[in-house]
This record gives structure tokens, sequence and C-alpha cells, in this order.
């Protein structure tokens, strides 16, 4: 089982990854901004220990459900996305992946093997 890092935790994107992940038994660390939203989220996450997915009627008949975090994680540590993490998700707007991969530029470069950042 692979260890995977979101950045971005907080958007709708990173929710979904992260239920997307979960779902399929991946181990995760999510990763929010300290910012009043991601700091929020990472609460509301941790409080229900897991995230609701809300499934509008479709074609697929898929349903609404709870994906437990299980084992899995998230917060505002960013060494610890870093320096854990086998594959890193970005999951926030493309304006914005130069700086995450600035800031997380310094702990990549300590770790003995390339992590493959997805966009």
């Amino acid at each position: 089982m692979a260890k995977i890092g979101i950045y971005g935790v907080s958007s709708q994107s990173g929710v979904a990854f992260l239920s997307d992940l979960l779902s399929e038994g991946e181990h995760v660390y999510g990763y929010a901004r300290p910012t009043d939203h991601g700091r929020a989220a990472v609460d509301a996450i941790r409080r229900q220990h897991g995230v609701q997915v809300d499934r509008p009627e479709n074609e697929l008949n898929e349903e609404s459900h709870f994906v437990n975090l299980g084992d899995s994680e998230v917060g505002h540590d960013l060494k610890r996305l870093a320096c854990t993490s086998e594959l890193i998700v970005f999951a926030h707007p493309a304006h914005y992946h130069e700086e995450t991969a600035r800031q997380l530029a310094p702990y990549l470069a300590r770790i003995d093997e390339a992590v493959p950042i997805v966009l």
C-alpha cells in the first residue's frame, strides 16, 4: 500500500481525492495550509474521522456514503507531507503549483528517493 500525500485537502478536489483513495484502502496524509479555511476543513475531517460523500441521483445509482479516515491522517505539517509520501497529489488550482513546489523543495531535497508529484 502506497503512502499518498494530498496537498490541498481543504479543496473540493482534495476531499474528492481523499475519499476516493481512502475507499481504495490507501494510506493518505492530507495537508491543508494553516489558514482559517484549512484549519476548519482539517478540524471537520478529524472531528468526523472521515468525510461524507454526497451523491445526487445519477445513472450509475451511486449513493451518498461516509468514508472513514481509518489510520490515515490530515493536518498542517508540510514536512510530514513531503517526507512520508511516496507520491504527492496537488489538489489545487494550477496557478499555485509553482509556489507549492517551492515550499516542498527543501524537504524533498533531503529524501533519498524521488517523490512523484501529480498535478
